[in-house]
């Protein structure tokens, strides 16, 4: 999203590098038509990439949550699980606080599997994610902070920073 009409000049030539560069086409989109795409006049421009997306991983494991219990699945948060054994009836899993009999058992596991799960230990590859923060000011050029993102985060990294999205 373009938060200034300067920036939907920048999306202009971001789409067409995009295309010329690389073959992928993107599509723009002009004030006049922004709120039959995202419902808001807020904005001056967009860029719609249809083959990108993006997922926020809070609301994500949020909505699995809801849908587990909805299905009647029984979560104990906040009780780190320290062994997963299978028997004939099931599994006997024993927490931080207690030991639980279960017929099935979800391991939900960040990319950090622990003691619990080895054969996870050995299968889940963690990614790194890297976040910036600064204060907004008129002295901070978006070039500026453009260079700090790069030479901050590691090579290959991709970041967003207001409404532009960066390699």
């Amino acid at each position: 999203m373009a938060y200034k009409s300067a920036h939907f000049a920048h999306f202009r030539r971001s789409a067409e590098c995009l295309e010329r560069g690389f073959g992928h086409r993107v599509r723009l989109v002009t004030r006049e038509d922004l709120r039959s795409e995202i419902g808001s006049d807020l904005y001056h421009a967009g860029l719609v990439d249809e083959s990108s997306a993006g997922l926020n991983p809070a609301g994500y494991v949020a909505a699995l949550a809801r849908a587990a219990e909805r299905a009647g699945v029984s979560l104990w948060p906040e009780r780190p699980v320290q062994q997963v054994t299978e028997n004939a009836g099931g599994y006997r899993v024993r927490t931080s606080r207690a030991e639980l009999m279960a017929g099935n058992v979800v391991a939900a596991t960040s990319g950090y599997a622990g003691a619990a799960t080895p054969r996870l230990r050995r299968r889940i590859v963690p990614i790194g994610s890297y976040y910036l923060a600064w204060p907004q000011h008129p002295c901070l050029e978006s070039v500026a902070l453009e260079r700090l993102a790069v030479a901050a985060c590691p090579p290959a990294a991709c970041f967003q920073r207001g409404g532009l999205f960066l390699h």
